[in-house]
């Protein structure tokens, strides 16, 4: 292995990380690895390190047909700094996600331009493109011209490759900044979703595979190339479906190619049902990358969460036996003898630190993340070059063709998963000490039941009962669990029972809470509906109950969006409140209406919350509900 230039650096990582041997050690017992400062150093000096100047290229109307139509867009300037490959799509993330943990606003417009100028390119090539002629051996040239066409990819599609992983980012961005989403991206991301939900080949099974690659293949790349992007499709467009495949695809392929001791082998040849040889690291890194980012938009009540955190378990626990005493692992995982490669180091320190970060796995795991970025770090140049990452690499029938692949200095597959290891880490927050007291709780009523979303669990169990008296507060919540389901006296949701359940009246609560939510009802008089509804439901059920309390979501400073129209409550649902509240006097009231002052509590623009956020918003709703 190769040393890095950054030698006083290198001396105080090893230091902190250690020789302990890893297979005789157990997670929470090794050193853990560089501090918070040093890992944020990293991820600083290798996210500005992927800066470069960008602008927009020229795009004259085409003229004409045929090869008439392309003579102004060959002549015409490219675009300035851009690119479209799979691996520069996960760089572009985690350069993106990098900002959670630094805040580098330069970074954040960087990937930002870059993705709309890349869709503005797109845009223009395909009217230069159809005007032309798509299938005209001239425009063929054209396109595949990589000086002039830097977004080949997304126009000639034919495999995950060329779309997913940009398509992934790109659409993080868009999530992100709702408010800054452009026509041109909309187009560019709505073509990727069409590839790879209606186009790309599948197995009966619905399996994703490549059927011209060594006589028909399933890669788990693959669940990387389509995964994310398919699950962040189903926020954007609010279909489950494509989540639900995205788990799929994951179930499928571990069933074929996880192994008894949770390692992952490259490949599987269908149409022989044999497995590749080897346990390659990199892929092993796209599997269980791609398993945390669909668990983390999993509702806990989805039908294949606990698959899912079972295949993970078993890969954390076979991976994480495996790891050299640098903290790295090795480019086959279970050869000792080969030498250690950066990717699938930073994949799985991600990883773990998620599973961590979100509570799949006990903290002490996070030792092994920590001790893994200390070895990554040793790979980083003070320019912010990240060395010892394996080029890209096809199925290998044999030992030596993994021994022998190329590592070049700063290759794109080692850059973005850094990024995302080093942050995810860093946004880890220990766990706050439980209070020595409790505030006594003011309320006059024996039960409150607050009723909602997930969101709504999400603030009420990190830690607003530590300021009320808990014995005398529950919640009731699902995900997704809409207005108009509680408004259903037989939905199940009524069957489950409360969390936290109150020390006495429990099934009969005094007091209700009632968070109304439906992001597709547009007008007052459907609100005011519903709200009706419920509280008929609420009424008859609850036959000791006094009073009930209408609140919506926690909305953004000033009620304005922080990306999401989601953090806006609109007029017409504030009124609905009030016209309610005016037909059942001393009964209903309007709960006080709750905003944060800072859009940093949510995650990509909300309703939903960091984890931080969601102990920030506890404490908002806390100091307004009594």
């Amino acid at each position: 292995m190769r040393s890095s230039p950054a030698l006083r650096f290198v001396v105080v990582v090893l230091l902190a990380v250690g020789c302990a041997n890893r297979g005789d050690v157990k997670p929470g017992t090794v050193p853990a690895g560089p501090d918070d400062s040093q890992i944020r150093d990293v991820v600083t000096r290798v996210s500005r390190h992927q800066l470069r100047p960008l602008a927009d290229g020229e795009y004259p109307a085409p003229e004409g047909t045929g090869a008439d139509a392309l003579k102004s867009a060959v002549a015409a300037k490219p675009p300035e700094g851009l690119a479209w490959l799979y691996p520069w799509g996960v760089t572009l993330y985690g350069a993106l996600r990098s900002t959670d943990a630094t805040g580098d606003k330069e970074v954040e417009r960087f990937v930002l331009e870059h993705n709309q100028i890349a869709a503005r390119d797109f845009a223009w090539l395909d009217k230069v493109r159809q005007q032309a002629g798509p299938d005209s051996d001239e425009t063929k040239a054209f396109i595949n011209n990589k000086e002039k066409v830097k977004v080949r990819g997304l126009i000639n599609l034919g495999n995950l490759d060329s779309c997913g992983a940009m398509g992934n980012q790109m659409l993080e961005g868009i999530l992100r900044h709702r408010d800054q989403e452009t026509e041109e991206e909309k187009a560019a991301v709505a073509r990727i979703a069409d590839w790879i939900v209606n186009k790309q080949a599948r197995l009966p099974d619905g399996t994703l595979w490549r059927p011209k690659s060594m006589d028909g293949t399933i890669w788990i790349d693959d669940l990387y190339m389509a995964g994310p992007f398919l699950v962040r499709w189903s926020k954007y467009t609010g279909d489950r479906k494509h989540l639900d495949d995205a788990a799929k695809q994951i179930i499928n392929m571990a069933a074929r190619l996880q192994d008894t001791d949770g390692v992952w082998y490259h490949a599987y040849f269908e149409p022989k049902k044999q497995r590749s040889p080897f346990k390659w690291g990199r892929a092993n890194g796209w599997a269980m990358v791609a398993t945390v980012e669909v668990l983390s938009e999993m509702a806990e009540d989805h039908p294949d969460r606990a698959k899912l955190l079972d295949i993970l378990r078993r890969q954390i626990a076979g991976v994480e036996k495996l790891q050299a005493p640098s903290g790295m692992w090795r480019q086959v995982l279970d050869h000792p003898e080969l030498w250690e490669e950066t990717s699938c180091t930073a994949m799985f320190a991600y990883s773990i630190a998620r599973a961590v970060n979100r509570g799949w796995i006990q903290p002490a795991h996070l030792d092994v993340a920590r001790r893994a970025f200390g070895g990554i770090s040793q790979q980083v140049t003070p320019e912010g070059v990240v060395k010892g990452t394996c080029a890209g690499t096809n199925i290998g029938m044999e030992l030596d063709y993994y021994v022998k692949r190329e590592r070049p200095d700063d290759d794109l597959h080692g850059r973005g998963v850094v990024l995302l290891a080093g942050t995810e880490i860093l946004l880890n927050k220990p766990a706050a000490p439980a209070p020595v007291a409790k505030v006594v709780d003011p309320s006059p009523y024996t039960c409150t039941e607050v009723i909602g979303v997930s969101v709504t669990g999400d603030w009420f169990n990190s830690g607003f009962e530590n300021n009320v008296d808990n014995s005398r507060w529950q919640v009731r919540w699902k995900h997704h669990a809409f207005i108009e389901q509680w408004a259903d006296a037989q939905n199940a949701l009524w069957k489950e029972p409360p969390q936290s359940p109150c020390a006495a009246r429990s099934n009969d609560p005094d007091r209700v809470i009632f968070v109304g939510v439906n992001w597709q009802y547009k007008t007052q008089a459907e609100w005011e509906q519903k709200y009706a509804e419920v509280i008929e439901v609420l009424k008859k059920r609850y036959p000791g109950l006094k009073r009930i309390e209408l609140l919506t979501m926690l909305r953004g400073p000033q009620n304005k969006s922080c990306g999401s129209t989601m953090t806006v409550v609109e007029p017409f649902i504030d009124a609905a409140v009030a016209t309610t509240v005016r037909k059942h006097p001393g009964l209903v009231f309007a709960a006080p209406k709750v905003e944060t002052p800072t859009c940093e509590i949510f995650t990509k623009g909300g309703p939903h919350f960091t984890p931080a956020g969601m102990a920030a918003a506890a404490k908002l709703f806390n100091a307004r509900l009594r």
